[in-house]
Formats: structure tokens, sequence, C-alpha cells
């Protein structure tokens, strides 16, 4: 019976990301929701909520440090640095080894990406779930488009031995087959499953009542980050240095007063709460009809400023989709493929659609696997 059986859910949802939050909650909503026995554990092994830490500014020796210790990834090839941040949690991996589970699921959002620390603890997880003999799931997860020689190989045998993997949209799809010769099968974004999850939203003004506009901005350095990739697709913002890309974002931020709304600015992450602070202070300091709402600390907290939005600009693709899910109108501003790939998969969906399809492709796992 579906309903004895145990399911460990792994996700990043102890990040400071509020679209990790969400996800992690759509996604363990939705299990409850066909029957099952629900525990969650950290993807990356925290054993709490990501605290609020003020950057520390790096000099130039330190950071030449830092990229040389990276680098070693690629000499080592990256096992020394990996497996020290997984024995400093052994702790936790104690604590997961002493739980019984049936199925691990992985995901709601969770991107496979290239990145050290993520390919050798999704290969730790795969282990853990081999070991305790239990089918093992990537469900709702985003592909990523470049990786290593090495990153490729480690994540290409743990694909093809999982007993399911479900993506997120058509662009991850594509990257599954180019990189890792696999066809996926599909499952919306958790994060719609919270399309209607509490009472709040029977209380929400209709759309022609919202009169205000939510500004999500993105911290500079992820903008540089994806900089090169969005260049290869096409994109190419003109911005010589922050203070260009700061006048991007006051741009934005004039476009919607003149249409006669109060702008709420705010942040889905630490980082881009401080871009937010900046800009509030710097450009709109006197002007009221700039709210500056900081870091929203977690996703009910931005659903319920969202409910009041009639738009929502933002280069994170999950206040874009709690946008969606409140009823807002959503403009993105493409930071990444990530975004473009979002955008065009669900720009025009309808949302409790989307739920519905969540609980589907649950229901069918679990009832073929149980």
């Amino acid at each position: 019976m579906i309903n004895n059986k145990k399911t460990l859910l792994v996700n990043e949802g102890l990040s400071d990301n509020v679209g990790d939050q969400a996800l992690c909650s759509g996604m363990y909503r939705a299990l409850i929701d066909i029957g099952l026995e629900v525990e969650k554990a950290d993807f990356s092994l925290r054993s709490k909520l990501d605290a609020y830490q003020d950057s520390v500014v790096k000099n130039k020796r330190f950071m030449s440090f830092k990229k040389l210790r990276e680098n070693l990834f690629f000499i080592t090839p990256g096992l020394i640095y990996s497996l020290y941040y997984v024995l400093k949690r052994y702790k936790n991996l104690i604590e997961i080894f002493e739980k019984q589970f049936d199925f691990l699921i992985i995901g709601g959002g969770q991107l496979v990406l290239s990145n050290r620390r993520f390919v050798f603890l999704l290969l730790c997880w795969f282990l853990i779930g081999k070991i305790k003999k239990s089918k093992i799931f990537l469900i709702s997860v985003g592909i990523g488009e470049k990786f290593t020689w090495l990153e490729k190989n480690i994540l290409k045998y743990v694909l093809k031995r999982v007993d399911g993997l479900y993506v997120r949209d058509s662009m991850s799809a594509e990257n599954c087959h180019k990189n890792f010769k696999i066809k996926p099968s599909y499952c919306p974004d958790s994060a719609f499953y919270l399309f209607n999850f509490e009472s709040s939203f029977s209380l929400s003004p209709t759309f022609k009542e919202r009169k205000e506009a939510i500004v999500a901005p993105v911290d500079y350095l992820v903008f540089l980050r994806y900089r090169e990739e969005l260049k290869r697709s096409g994109i190419v913002f003109d911005f010589s240095c922050v203070e260009d890309y700061y006048q991007y974002w006051v741009f934005i931020i004039n476009e919607q007063l003149k249409k006669g709304r109060v702008v709420r600015l705010c942040g889905t992450t630490y980082d881009d709460s401080k871009l937010a602070a900046i800009l509030k202070d710097n450009f709109f300091k006197d002007n009221v009809d700039v709210v500056l709402l900081g870091y929203v600390g977690s996703f009910e907290s931005y659903l319920s400023a969202a409910l009041d939005a009639a738009v929502i600009i933002s280069g994170r693709m999950h206040a874009l989709i709690l946008g969606m899910v409140a009823g807002a109108k959503v403009s993105p501003f493409y930071v990444s493929k990530k975004i473009i790939g979002f955008f065009d998969e669900y720009h025009d969906k309808c949302v409790p659609s989307l739920k519905k399809e969540i609980h589907e492709v649950l229901r069918d796992i679990y009832d073929k696997g149980a």
C-alpha cells in the first residue's frame, strides 16, 4: 500500500534562497497529499536554515588563494575539498543512515549543475539510497548546459542508474540528452504546487485592484557569472560596470512608478536583498512609493507580498514562479539561460493545471514503485 511507504525528500530546503525553500515545501505537500510518510533532509547536509552573515571584503591575496584552491578540483580532482566538506558533517550523515525509507526523492526544482560540491554530494546521496536499498528518483530537476569531463561522467553514472529522472522544462531535457544521452520524463517545478495553499488566496485582491509592483533584483555577481552564457544565447547587456547595472534597475523601478504603482523592493537571497537596499538608499531614499522589504526570509512572506502585486520583475526563477502562483503578471530579467528556459516553458501555462500535473506524476511514480 502506498500509505505504508516512507519517503526521504532531499533538496536545498535549508538554503537562504527563498526559491529553494518554496520548491522544498511544494514537493513535501505534494507527497503528503498522495498519502505518504515524508521526512526531509538537506542536500548540502545543513542541520539548520542558513543564517544571515554580512559579506566580508576579501583582499586580492585571499581571492587568489581561493581561485587556486578551486582549480585544484581539476587536479585532484576535487575529492579532497568535497570529502572534507562531507566529513565535516559526519553527524548529519549518521542521522540519515539511521533513518528507514523506501523512496529517496531528490529535487522539486533542484538544478543539476556544474559545481564541485554538488556533483560529489549527488553521488553521496545516490550511494546512500543504494545502500539502503531504496528506490531513487530525481523529480522536477533542471539540467545545466556545460560540465567538466569528470562531472559529466559522474553524473552520467548516477543518472543512468536511478529509478526515474523527471526534468522541469524542455531545455533541461535537451541538456540531459546532449550531455548524458538520457531521455528524461517531465514533471513541472514543484513550487507550482503551492497554488492556493492557504486561505489568504481567497482574500487577495483581484488583478484589476492590484496597484503594486514587486522588483526583486539579482546580485551583480550572479549577472557576471552568467554573462558569457547569455552572450552565446544572443542576449547582450551593455553594462561596463556595477553602476551601469544599478542604473538598469533604477530604470525598471521608474517605469513602474510612471504607471502609478507602489514598488516593493526585495531580495529572495541575502545578497539580492543588499542590492535592493542599495537601490533604495542611493536612488529612492525619499520616495515613499518605493518601499524596501529587504530579505523576505521565507516563501510565505514573499507570497504574502506577491498577492498584492500586479507585476513581478526578477531574474530569480522561483520569485517569478511564486508570482505566477499568486496570480501576478511576471516579467523576467534574463540573467541566465535557465530563466530563458523557464519563461519559454511556463509563461502561458495554467498554474492550477501544473499543480494537478505534479500530483498525477507523483501518484503514477508511487503506484508503479509501490
